[in-house]
């Protein structure tokens, strides 16, 4: 979910869901990759003052959906 300062990540880890929260300004870098139908979004940065990254792996049949989101973070980086 992307928010104005913030990017959180939910993952299912065993029988829970946990959550991983991106302040914006604490993100260093973003890559957005694709090999075929495989692409995929990864962001580092700092989180409770350790360096963590997260990878987001898709379909690229629906690109359009996370273009809108890599385009924001890359603006609020710069």
């Amino acid at each position: 979910m992307l928010y104005a300062d913030k990017v959180i990540f939910f993952e299912r880890v065993k029988n829970k869901v946990e959550a991983v929260l991106y302040p914006i300004q604490n993100i260093s870098y973003i890559e957005n990759g694709s090999i075929l139908l495989y692409s995929w979004i990864k962001i580092g940065g700092v989180v409770n003052g350790e360096t963590k990254s997260f990878v987001v792996e898709y379909n690229t049949v629906v690109d359009d959906m996370f273009k809108a989101v890599i385009d924001k973070l890359r603006t609020s980086l710069f």
